[in-house]
């Protein structure tokens, strides 16, 4: 066997993140470091395992441990950082914000998939296969409103040049930084006009507004 993938998780104590640090741990070309949060020195232990790919959720991002995101991307700021929902969850408050520094956000229901990103990640994939990407991602998502309601997917939207060409990344799986270097603009300023599209498609989650770029094809 070659190299084991060095994966560092950082959760908290609940049943979800230990299932799936356990579901990791099952896989041979996996080399798992867990981390349980909150810790004073996340940030060096992370960097002292030396990962490829650091994994984390919504729960212990955005209610036991708030700052966790930052903290991971400035201990590591070019590892890709995935963060995990369940399935058919309410979103945690933040949640749209603190996303917005993760490299890609997926939803576990489906282990192979999730393995198989997990790989890519660590093999310095920047995007995913438009095949598999909607499966990763919830159900809900697909185009709904915070409110419940569906909404139609090539209805104006008053979206800038500016506002599409981020959008057509976002739905090609960039991350927030990979967009900042392409165009050559702060991670700030990207951050900035994310924010700013999640607000005007009614998107209030790096995953929904995902699905519906590639639903309501403004990205081509």
């Amino acid at each position: 066997m070659g190299r084991r993938i060095r994966i560092v998780q950082v959760r908290d104590h609940g049943l979800y993140p230990a299932a799936v640090g356990a579901l990791l741990g099952k896989e041979a070309d996996f080399r798992v470091f867990d981390i349980v949060a909150p810790c004073e020195r996340t940030a060096d232990l992370v960097q002292a395992f030396g990962p490829q790919v650091l994994v984390t959720d919504t729960h212990t991002a955005c209610v036991s441990c708030p700052s966790l995101l930052a903290d991971l991307r400035h201990a590591c700021p070019r590892v890709p950082l995935l963060l995990l929902r369940l399935a058919d969850h309410e979103d945690e408050p933040g949640l749209a914000e603190r996303a917005l520094l993760a490299s890609h956000v997926a939803c576990s229901a489906d282990s192979d998939q999730l393995m198989q990103l997990l790989r890519k990640l660590a093999g310095g994939a920047s995007r995913l296969d438009a095949d598999a990407r909607p499966r990763l991602l919830p159900p809900r998502a697909a185009g709904q409103s915070g409110n419940g309601g569906a909404r139609a997917a090539s209805g104006p939207y008053d979206l800038s040049p500016r506002e599409r060409q981020i959008l057509a990344l976002v739905a090609a799986g960039n991350s927030s930084r990979s967009i900042a270097e392409r165009l050559r603009l702060s991670l700030t300023t990207v951050a900035t006009h994310r924010a700013n599209l999640m607000r005007k498609v009614d998107c209030h989650n790096v995953a929904s507004l995902t699905r519906f770029a590639l639903n309501a094809d403004l990205s081509g």
